[in-house]
């Protein structure tokens, strides 16, 4: 019931449209056998008009709850992507930084560097946002921050 929310809404707002649209059809039919000619056309155009809008403003909530999801669940990825990032370059400069054996030595470079990457993965997100780069740059940017 709770999943493809979104698509649930869009199909309801279609089978709306239909029905909303049969039913006007069919009551202005009557009408014209009742002899409301008049009547029959301002209901049936009226009637069709707001089915039409309603149901327009449905699907594209139904779109909206869609594309909420998408993003929810590309920020979720790009969330766990950075942290794997992160721990793949701290081993990656662990390994380069090999000359320092002792325990607090490595703990204190892990912090540095895992600082130094994740203000760098910041300031990239910050120009992203702000439109100085693109998305494929920002992706570019950090395949070049892992191969170093």
């Amino acid at each position: 019931m709770d999943s493809n929310v979104g698509e649930k809404i869009k199909n309801s707002a279609i089978i709306y449209r239909w029905i909303g649209i049969a039913f006007f059809i069919i009551t202005g039919v009557i009408l014209l056998f009742t002899g409301a000619v008049f009547v029959a056309i301002v209901e049936v155009f009226t009637g069709i008009g707001i089915v039409m809008l309603s149901s327009l403003v449905l699907y594209g909530f139904g779109q909206l709850i869609e594309n909420t999801q998408v993003l929810r669940e590309r920020i979720e990825d790009d969330s766990d992507n950075k942290k794997m990032f992160v721990e793949q370059l701290k081993v990656k400069k662990r390994n380069e930084v090999s000359s320092v054996n002792s325990k607090y030595d490595n703990e204190v470079t892990d912090d540095i560097v895992a600082k130094m990457i994740e203000g760098k993965i910041v300031e990239l997100e910050n120009q992203k946002k702000a439109g100085k780069i693109t998305i494929e740059e920002f992706d570019e940017y950090l395949k070049q921050l892992k191969s170093k």
